[in-house]
Formats: structure tokens, C-alpha cells, sequence
């Protein structure tokens, strides 16, 4: 039986959609298990920590499309 992503990592993989195909292609596996494992952790913590943790993961993300934005 295979698991069932949490909606954390189904929203996560969403998110990296902003990303260029190339890049998820070659990173987003990476990506989104080291994520999991970061809100998995902090869950250990408390539910106020693993939210914490998600809401900088998704900073994280919105903050790398600002960098590689092209400039105007």
C-alpha cells in the first residue's frame, strides 16, 4: 500500500509549480522529502512549530521566484 501525501506536501509541490519544468524535474522530489522531513520534525515539537516550519518553507519558495525573477 503506498502512502497518501499530507496536504502539506501536496500543497508544497503545488507551490513549486513557479518553478521551470527543467528545475522541478530534477529537484522537486528533493525538494519536497527534505520539507517533509522538516515539518515531520518540528511536529514533534508542537502543532505551532510545524506550522512555523511550513510557513517558512513556503517563504522560502515565494523568496527564490523573487531572485530569479528576470529584472525590467
Amino acid at each position: 500500500m503506498t502512502r497518501r501525501a499530507s496536504l502539506f506536501e501536496r500543497s508544497y509541490r503545488a507551490a513549486m509549480l513557479i518553478f521551470p519544468r527543467a528545475f522541478r524535474a530534477r529537484y522537486v522530489d528533493e525538494m519536497a522529502e527534505l520539507a517533509l522531513e522538516r515539518v515531520t520534525a518540528a511536529r514533534a515539537t508542537s502543532r505551532a512549530a510545524s506550522l512555523r516550519v511550513a510557513a517558512d518553507l513556503v517563504a522560502d519558495l515565494a523568496r527564490e521566484v523573487g531572485l530569479s525573477a528576470p529584472s525590467t
